[in-house]
C-alpha cells in the first residue's frame, strides 16, 4: 500500500537517493526507525553525512540505496496531521511503520524491477530497535504490512529487553503510571509554548539544553506540536509494558545461513536506557552467529567512544564510520548477484 500523503509534510520525512534506481543492479531502502519522541528529523544529520559515506563505499556504484524515515504516529509536527486528536500505542506505531516502509519501498517502482527485489535494510534506534524486531518477526511470520522483504536491521543503542529494569526506567515508570499524565503534561507544555514564536523556542532550547542548532530546532518543533509530549509519554508508558524479555527465536535473530536476516547491535556502555546485565544477556546469547567458514561472526558490539544514548544529536560522524561496514556486509549478503568486496 502506497501513501498518497508520504511527503505531506517536510519536516516527518527524509529520503535521500544513493545511485539512481534502474541505472544499477539491485535496490535496497535503508529505513530509520526513531527513537522516543520519534521526530524523524532528530536524524537529518546522521542521514545526510550517512548519504555522503555510502556514496563513496564499495557498494554504491553496484546497487542503489535509498536512505529514508518517516516520524512515528502521532509525532507529526503537520498541524493538520492526527485529526483524531489522540494518543497511539505500541502496536498502532508497529502498523504505521509497516505501511510507510511499504510505501517507500515502492516509490519510483519500475516495471522491470519488481518490488519483490528491492530489499530493506530497518535502522532502529532505542524503542526503534524493538519496533525493528517485531517488524522482522512479523515480516517473517506473513503478518506484516505490505509486501517487503527485510534482510536485515542494525539496532544502536537499541531498548528491546527489560526496560523499565534500567537506570532511567525505575525512575520514569511510577511516573508514566499517573493516570492522565500524558494529557495533562500535552496541555500544560501546548499553554506555555503558546506564548512563544518557533524562533524564540528554537533560542530557548539552545540556551537550556546545548543542542546544536538542528537539535535544539527539531526538540523547538516538537515541544509546540500538537499532541507530541503527550505521545512521547503515553508510548513511553507502553515501552515499560511491553519491552521486557527476548521474545524472539532465531528465525528474527538470524543463524548466519543464507536467506537468514542479519542483525547487528550496538550498545552503550553504561546507557542508562538498557540495564547492563541485560545488554550482556544479549551478547552472550545473540551476539554472534556461525559463518559459512565454521567461524564465528560477531554481531553485537558495546561502545568504546563515549557516545550518548541520543547520539544523533551531535556525534551522526562516529555513528556512520560504524554503520557504513555493517551496511556493506547486509547488501553484499543478501544481493541477488556477487558484489566486489
Amino acid at each position: 500500500m502506497l501513501y498518497e500523503n508520504v511527503f505531506s509534510h517536510p519536516e516527518d520525512v527524509l529520503l535521500y537517493q544513493v545511485g539512481q534506481p534502474g541505472s544499477v543492479g539491485e535496490r535496497f531502502v535503508v529505513y530509520i526507525l526513531p527513537g522516543n519522541p520519534g521526530l524523524i528529523r532528530f536524524y537529518l544529520p546522521f542521514v545526510e553525512t550517512l548519504a555522503i559515506a555510502l556514496k563513496a563505499s564499495r557498494v554504491a556504484n553496484q546497487v542503489s540505496v535509498r536512505i529514508c524515515g518517516r516520524s512515528l504516529i502521532g509525532f507529526e509536527t503537520d498541524p493538520a496531521a492526527n485529526a483524531e486528536g489522540r494518543f497511539y500505542g505500541m502496536e498502532e506505531t508497529l502498523i504505521r511503520a509497516e505501511e510507510d516502509v511499504a510505501a517507500f519501498a515502492g516509490l519510483n517502482k519500475s516495471s522491470d524491477r519488481p518490488r519483490d527485489r528491492t530489499k530493506v535494510i530497518l535502522m532502529g534506534h532505542s524503542v526503534g530497535g524493538y519496533l525493528l524486531m517485531e517488524m522482522l518477526r512479523r515480516a517473517r511470520e506473513g503478518r506484516g504490512r505490505g509486501e517487503v522483504d527485510i534482510v536485515g536491521g542494525i539496532l544502536l543503542f537499541p531498548t528491546i529487553t527489560d526496560i523499565a529494569k534500567s537506570r532511567i526506567g525505575r525512575v520514569i515508570s511510577p511516573i508514566l503510571a499517573i493516570p492522565n499524565i500524558a494529557k495533562a503534561t500535552n496541555a500544560l507544555t501546548s499553554f506555555f509554548f503558546s506564548f512563544w514564536s518557533l524562533t524564540a523556542t528554537f533560542y530557548l532550547m539552545m540556551l537550556l539544553l546545548w543542542y546544536p542548532p538542528a537539535g535544539a530546532y527539531t526538540v523547538a518543533l516538537f515541544v509546540r506540536s500538537r499532541l507530541g509530549v503527550g505521545q512521547a509519554l503515553h508510548l513511553g508508558r507502553e515501552e515499560m509494558v511491553s519491552i521486557t524479555h527476548d521474545k524472539w527465536d532465531e528465525s528474527v535473530w538470524g543463524t548466519g545461513k543464507p536467506g537468514d536476516p542479519t542483525l547487528y547491535m550496538y550498545f552503550g556502555q553504561n546507557d542508562g536506557h538498557v540495564p547492563n546485565s541485560a545488554r550482556d544477556e544479549l551478547i552472550r546469547t545473540r551476539g554472534t552467529v556461525s559463518a559459512s567458514d565454521g567461524t564465528q561472526q560477531r554481531r553485537a558490539f558495546i561502545d568504546s567512544d563515549k557516545i550518548p544514548h541520543n547520539w544523533c544529536i551531535s556525534h551522526e560522524q562516529k555513528m556512520v564510520t560504524k554503520v557504513v561496514p555493517w551496511l556493506e556486509d547486509i547488501i553484499t549478503q543478501h544481493s541477488e548477484k556477487p558484489l566486489e568486496r
